[in-house]
């Protein structure tokens, strides 16, 4: 004996109120499509089965052609159910491959994060792991004073980090700034161009230098060659008798 079928007002106004097929969540989906057969009194199994097929579009529907050509004897809804989870839900490595490698914390505030994780983890990944996996895509500096705190709820350790996130200097927590090659090719090059401008100038001081002594060198020679008066090391007297002047005037 068959269960007893609803009636088909209440699978045609179920139908009405059954969104399309989501494949980025269907366990989500047949959360909602439950609600609806429950507010609609809609129990049989093989009604579910008619009232979901009409809605699948020609992509998902090949997932599950051979259950809509060749309908199981008993319980097709679940059977449906089963295959369209087991095919379109994310398998737990893919689930935690993508926060591993999708998540970081960005600009947001890490209690958004959080929640993105929890929200993408679903019931497939254990709580701790989330959490675990939460921490490390935190900047290094959050995490070390998330650990002193001494903290183990999520939420607690979330309003935690929150709160050091709004008061960080995003330069100073979120990233270590390390130059790349062509910076310090320009930091070399400018001290270079530095190196090579002060050598100009000592250059430069060296050759005016050498042609003061130059010069003072020929007015000495000049000055040498006039009368008495020019000398600044002898007096008159020695100038013009040498060693046997008998006078002296300072500051010979």
């Amino acid at each position: 004996n068959r269960a007893k079928v609803s009636p088909d007002i209440g699978a045609v106004s179920a139908t009405n109120r059954i969104p399309p097929f989501w494949k980025s969540d269907p366990e989500l989906w047949f959360g909602q499509v439950e609600s609806v057969f429950l507010k609609a009194n809609i129990t049989d199994s093989e009604t579910k089965f008619h009232t979901i097929v009409p809605i699948l579009e020609f992509d998902v529907l090949k997932q599950v052609a051979d259950l809509v050509k060749s309908r199981p004897a008993s319980n097709p809804y679940e059977a449906l159910k089963e295959r369209l989870i087991d095919t379109f839900a994310e398998s737990e490595n893919k689930r935690i491959t993508q926060l591993l490698e999708g998540k970081q914390l960005g600009d947001e505030k890490p209690s958004h994060l959080l929640r993105q994780m929890q929200l993408l983890a679903g019931d497939t990944v254990a709580k701790d792991m989330v959490k675990m996996l939460w921490i490390r895509s935190l900047p290094s500096n959050m995490q070390a004073i998330l650990q002193a705190t001494g903290q183990t709820e999520p939420l607690a350790l979330a309003d935690v980090a929150d709160k050091i996130h709004e008061v960080a200097v995003p330069a100073d927590i979120c990233t270590v700034h390390k130059p790349s090659p062509t910076e310090d090719l320009i930091h070399e090059v400018q001290r270079l161009t530095q190196e090579v401008a002060e050598l100009k100038l000592q250059v430069k001081h060296n050759e005016m230098r050498g042609k003061r002594e130059r010069s003072r060198a020929r007015s000495r020679g000049r000055s040498g060659q006039r009368g008495p008066q020019q000398s600044s090391w002898l007096c008159f007297y020695h100038y013009r008798f040498g060693d046997k002047a008998q006078k002296c005037e300072k500051p010979c």
